[in-house]
């Protein structure tokens, strides 16, 4: 079996730890009680149910011996016995219990293998026990600190007999039984697992699930809200970088506009250079401007006036200004004065009229 639990035995003395039968690791750990160091006997139960094996652990806890602390009863099974005794029987252990070892104890009698039926005499681990079984429950039982004469096991079968009825068994020869391995891992009957499993505990166990469900609950409430938190914290800091960001892109782009504003204004700059020269070498002549166009970096104007004008000694004059290049002056039809000149800059201003 996959919990077969672990039998060990302890020396009253020195409480040093012998194994007896080693088992898993998740099996639970078994002190085995020597015969020699526990006290068995009958007793009669007032009934079936776990308050009657409560009733009867109660006496036997008033009736044990000094440092008796502890005690399994073990109720009888099958209609054999119940004949036989024509009431509820059960065996009472009484041993002592180690300061160091605080979890399960089982007397060697009852982990050894079970006899269906008979009376056998058993080598244990300290002297010898004659066992009376029926239906696989010990009724009887005698300890020899070493093996019994047949007159010795003579009085243990008269003293049995009382209970029984009439026993002639000869004495057997002393056997060792080997340990059980159907040893419950749980020593939980019918009736306790009937009163764990009460609605009592059923509510319980379901509000303490309850309970720590809603504690979960809560725990992942607060820590998603601590975490939104958070993220708006963040959030708000990445708003207030993000204004920054904008307001550095505002102030680059109107920048930016300033100075394609002064560009501009260098290019107007040029126009108005030409304009100086136009003035300065035709303003004294009484012509006045009737048209002026800027198309593609070429300026065209055209003059009137009554007096007449050196065509040669314009051109040279205008020629000769930074702002001007290629410059043509002629008569149209209609006697106007018609000025074509190049503006002398890197790159072409916007078209002007």
């Amino acid at each position: 079996m996959l919990l077969t639990p672990r039998l060990f035995v302890l020396d009253l003395d020195s409480e040093e730890k012998t194994v007896l039968r080693k088992g898993p690791l998740p099996a639970p750990s078994i002190c085995v009680v020597p015969r020699a160091n526990c006290a068995f006997r009958r007793t009669r139960l007032v009934g079936s149910s776990r308050n009657a094996l409560k009733a009867a652990q109660l006496r036997a806890q008033k009736e044990a011996l000094p440092g008796e602390d502890g005690s399994i009863i073990v109720p009888d099974k099958g209609e054999e016995v119940a004949s036989a005794t024509a009431a509820p029987m059960a065996g009472l252990w009484s041993f002592a219990k180690h300061a160091s070892h605080t979890g399960r104890y089982l007397p060697e009698s009852l982990a050894q293998l079970p006899l269906a039926r008979g009376a056998r005499l058993v080598q244990g681990l300290s002297g010898f026990e004659g066992q009376i079984w029926i239906d696989k429950n010990i009724v009887a039982s005698r300890w020899w600190p070493k093996n019994p004469a047949p007159q010795q096991w003579d009085t243990f079968m008269r003293a049995a007999q009382e209970e029984l009825g009439p026993l002639s068994i000869p004495l057997p020869p002393a056997a060792k039984v080997p340990w059980r391995d159907d040893i419950s891992g749980l020593s939980l009957d019918k009736d306790q697992i009937a009163h764990w499993i009460s609605p009592r505990n059923i509510a319980a166990i379901m509000a303490t699930t309850l309970v720590c469900g809603y504690t979960y609950i809560g725990g992942q409430y607060v820590r998603e809200t601590l975490a939104l938190s958070k993220a708006e914290t963040q959030t708000a800091s990445l708003s207030e970088e993000t204004e920054m960001i904008l307001s550095q892109r505002r102030r680059a782009l109107a920048n930016m506009r300033y100075a394609r504003q002064y560009d501009s204004l260098g290019q107007n700059d040029e126009l108005l250079q030409a304009i100086s020269a136009l003035s300065s070498v035709l303003g004294m002549s009484g012509l006045a401007i009737q048209r002026f166009s800027l198309r593609q970096n070429q300026i065209d104007t055209r003059l009137v006036g009554e007096e007449e004008i050196s065509i040669p000694d314009a051109v040279s004059l205008l020629e000769a200004a930074p702002a001007l290049s290629n410059v043509s002056v002629s008569l149209d039809a209609q006697g106007a004065v018609r000025v074509i000149a190049d503006l002398d800059s890197a790159e072409p201003v916007n078209e002007a009229k």
